[in-house]
């Protein structure tokens, strides 16, 4: 049977394999400082304070996925150390 869609499932994608590539030392992964760094880039960086609110909700968004991405990271190791 040939599969409906060319494109990967998202059960798939969301694996833990696809997602230890962000970093090899679970000490390295501080949710929070990688937030903080994702806003600042966007707010500062790339101009988000000259779009008023807009720029201020993009960077507010980018730090939330950030913040989940990581997150999300430590959650996986912490799976992977307990027996």
């Amino acid at each position: 049977m040939t599969p409906k869609y060319s494109y990967p499932s998202k059960a798939e994608v969301a694996t833990p394999a696809s997602q230890t590539y962000l970093c090899d030392d679970p000490q390295e992964a501080h949710s929070s400082l990688h937030a903080v760094n994702a806003m600042l880039r966007k707010l500062v960086f790339k101009g988000g304070m000259l779009q008023g609110m807009d720029g201020m909700t993009v960077a507010l968004t980018t730090a939330f996925h950030a913040y989940m991405k990581y997150a999300k990271l430590n959650e996986l190791y912490e799976l992977e150390q307990t027996p």
